[in-house]
């Protein structure tokens, strides 16, 4: 058995770095096309463009203020499903298998699952 998991983990630098770059644009666009929160904060971004680490650099950064808001609003809205996530996620909360997140008295991951998170998310 392989000490790593694949070979991406073995790859050259400069490899590693031309295929993550590559990748970017890819995923600026899925964030832009399934997250509503995304698509309005990057709504002026070519995401073609994205393609380099200083690109990225350029990009808005979300400040945890705008994230706590559009989850309080998401928690507060009447209408189902309700988003937890603020706009933030690009799945939906039914279509998600797992969650995981700090436990706020022990900083300890949890886990929460397809059988938990429909309580959890009120979807």
């Amino acid at each position: 058995m392989s000490a790593h998991f694949d070979t991406l983990e073995t790859r050259p630098h400069a490899e590693r770095e031309a295929a993550l770059m590559a990748a970017l644009p890819q995923h600026i666009a899925h964030a832009q096309q399934h997250s509503a929160a995304y698509a309005g904060l990057l709504s002026e971004v070519d995401a073609a463009s994205i393609n380099s680490r200083k690109a990225l650099a350029r990009l808005p950064v979300v400040r945890k203020h705008v994230l706590l808001d559009r989850q309080q609003a998401g928690r507060a809205a009447t209408a189902l499903p309700r988003d937890p996530f603020g706009g933030f996620a690009t799945v939906g909360g039914k279509d998600c298998s797992a969650v995981r997140a700090p436990n706020a008295c022990t900083n300890r991951p949890v886990s929460y699952t397809h059988l938990t998170l429909p309580t959890i998310l009120r979807v």
